[in-house]
């Protein structure tokens, strides 16, 4: 069973629907995807583990600029969750019959278990799409 993680509960998800969606990374499933809200807002969402009727996912809201240092490698990848631009991550739970949001948490890397985060130093090299 995923652990519940600690922050405040969000009762309506700013992307209830993402006008753009891709794939970065794919194994067994997708595992890192760019999304983007309907006001533009980009979300780069980390696959983070699944139980029996549940998927989760680590959203990090951020800019272009900051999008492209963590893609690019420039900046680690558990550095951007542990300092994100505008101080949270989301941490969302799917339920895998319905694909509808069960919980989403406004939280900090710190609330969610280290194990669970990128390894320390670990960087993406993904071109932008």
């Amino acid at each position: 069973m995923l652990p519940k993680i600690k922050g405040t509960l969000v009762t309506n998800p700013p992307w209830r629907e993402f006008s753009f969606s891709e794939v970065l990374m794919y194994y067994d499933g997708p595992r890192l995807s760019l999304e983007r809200g309907p006001d533009h807002e980009l979300y780069l969402a980390w696959w983070n583990g699944i139980d029996d009727r549940v998927e989760r996912w680590v959203c990090l809201p951020l800019t272009l600029p900051r999008l492209q240092a963590v893609l690019s490698g420039q900046m680690p990848s558990r550095y951007a969750m542990q300092h994100p631009e505008n101080g949270y991550l989301l941490v969302y739970d799917l339920d895998l019959t319905t694909d509808t949001a069960l919980r989403v948490v406004k939280t900090t890397a710190d609330a969610i278990p280290q194990r669970s985060l990128p390894q320390p130093g670990a960087c993406l090299n993904i071109p932008l799409p």
